[in-house]
């Protein structure tokens, strides 16, 4: 059916929030089978991470809410739903890198990626076939572009239709390289729908500078679908940029036709693991519930220890009460001790004193005794040396006396009688 111009803008920024919409969903898918098959300590990582997820799904919440009320236009910037889609991603690479996911569930996600794209481009090219008369290079491109896009809707769906179910005995999986080329080629079908919205931009805003009566040329939109390709492919041959969407297009439709060929010759068929009954895998959520129950039990348990330990602390807080007032006892007994002490200890000091003071009185009698000696052992010696000096004094008097003597003696008698008393007084004086 023909899209009126007035609900071009409407449609293709729907088709842009469906793309990155389900891109989120994709991710949100895998981060919910972690959350549910990681084990105890993979969920508890999760939890210490809620604050920062809980900012983007309020933002999502907000578009959700704003699409609900029917505010959501392409005034609105996808921003939050790309930033919640790269955060996931990035907490899946990082801490969930090796863990186990549902094969089936992840083609499945992709295959909404491929066909939101598809169906994203179907209704910007419906738009973009309003523009050019019938039949001319750029209508015939775009036919050819919405062909190959109906081709790649219908490989989705062949694969949709051959995937295991749940109840099946085979398990669903593929290598590492198989997932790096489902993310490879939904990074080319969202580029696809890329050039198909940037042409429809370009055209718009041609389409402001023409009069009423004025339509897009044939050479004008085919110039307009080069710029936009090389814009989005990053080609410089204006050439070659034409031909980068059609071989978009095969290389994905290639990619999926092999997918087909391999899924129905079995290639990616596994035995399931788990299968028997009552075998399936405990969300980490209720092993964790149960350890919290666990606790909560043992907490009962300690409950009753608790109470014990209150018992015993009641009574010794008794003990160390007791304790505290024969301390008090024993500190009033220590205080009158202290105050005998310091009674006997100023009595002592006051006998002390006395004692002192009657040795300084002692000490100041001995200093006048031995003064009272020096002065009469110098009166003494005084004395002594006067004594001394007159018995010199009187020895020479004698023996002045004793020579007059002699003397005289010796006038009176004769010469021999001289000699002979000379001698003998010479005698007596060396013997006196």
């Amino acid at each position: 059916e023909p899209i009126r111009q007035s609900d071009t803008d409407r449609l293709s920024f729907g088709c842009l929030l469906n793309v990155h919409m389900t891109m989120l969903q994709r991710i949100l898918n895998q981060f919910n089978e972690v959350a549910t098959t990681c084990d105890v300590n993979g969920y508890q990582q999760i939890g210490r991470l809620f604050s920062d997820m809980a900012s983007h799904e309020k933002s999502i919440d907000h578009v959700i809410e704003m699409l609900r009320k029917d505010e959501l236009d392409d005034s609105i910037p996808l921003a939050p739903i790309e930033k919640a889609s790269s955060y996931f991603k990035n907490v899946l690479a990082t801490y969930f890198a090796d863990h186990p996911l549902s094969h089936t569930e992840i083609l499945l996600n992709y295959l909404n990626i491929y066909i939101g794209c598809v169906d994203g481009m179907t209704v910007v090219m419906k738009v973009l076939r309003a523009f050019p008369t019938e039949g001319s290079h750029f209508c015939i491109l775009l036919q050819e572009w919405m062909t190959l896009a109906s081709d790649m809707k219908n490989n989705c769906k062949k694969i949709r239709r051959r995937l295991p179910t749940d109840d099946s005995s085979k398990g669903f999986g593929f290598g590492p390289q198989a997932l790096l080329a489902l993310e490879d080629h939904s990074d080319s079908a969202s580029k696809l729908l890329g050039v198909a919205r940037e042409i429809h931009g370009l055209a718009l805003q041609q389409i402001v500078l023409l009069s009423d009566n004025e339509k897009l040329t044939n050479n004008q939109l085919l110039d307009m679908a080069k710029r936009a390709a090389a814009l989005v492919f990053g080609v410089v041959d204006p050439d070659e940029a034409m031909e980068s969407p059609r071989l978009c297009f095969e290389q994905v439709n290639g990619f999926l036709g092999k997918l087909i060929a391999s899924i129905q010759s079995g290639e990616f068929d596994v035995e399931k693991e788990n299968a028997g009954p009552g075998s399936r895998r405990v969300a980490p959520y209720v092993t964790r519930a149960g350890v919290v129950k666990r606790e909560f039990c043992d907490a009962e348990g300690l409950g009753l220890k608790l109470q014990q330990k209150d018992s015993d602390i009641l009574e010794l807080k008794k003990v160390i009460k007791m304790k505290g007032n024969e301390r008090s006892e024993a500190g009033v007994k220590i205080s009158m001790l202290e105050q005998k002490l310091e009674s006997a200890g100023k009595e002592v000091n006051v006998e002390v004193a006395a004692v002192q003071k009657e040795l300084d009185e002692a000490n100041e009698k001995l200093k006048k005794k031995e003064k009272e000696f020096e002065t009469t052992m110098d009166a003494l010696q005084s004395d002594i040396d006067a004594l001394e000096e007159e018995k010199q004094q009187l020895k020479r008097r004698h023996e002045a006396l004793s020579k007059k003597s002699m003397m005289a003696e010796m006038t009176r008698q004769g010469k021999g009688g001289f000699l002979s008393s000379f001698g003998s007084n010479l005698g007596g004086s060396g013997g006196g």
